[in-house]
């Protein structure tokens, strides 16, 4: 296989995947966010736990860019 193809493929794949841990941090932090996570008493978590998940995808998103990023200077040697 050719590298470059290969490598072009491993970005796209990291990108799909940025773009949807991307999505799903916005969806997590809105629900974090949201009137409706409130706690009810003191044993209700679900705003907390929401902004410890949207916290978590918006790092893992930070990682994916990062190495997103570093492709670009993978220098490929032809054998």
């Amino acid at each position: 296989m050719d590298k470059v193809a290969l490598l072009a493929q491993i970005r796209a794949a990291l990108e799909a995947e940025l773009a949807a841990i991307t999505a799903s941090a916005a969806d997590a932090r809105s629900a974090a966010t949201h009137e409706d996570a409130k706690p009810e008493n003191q044993y209700d978590t679900r705003g907390l736990e929401a902004s410890y998940l949207a916290g978590a995808q918006a790092g893992r998103a930070q990682d994916l860019a990062a190495r997103i990023a570093n492709l670009e200077f993978i220098q490929l040697k032809a054998y």
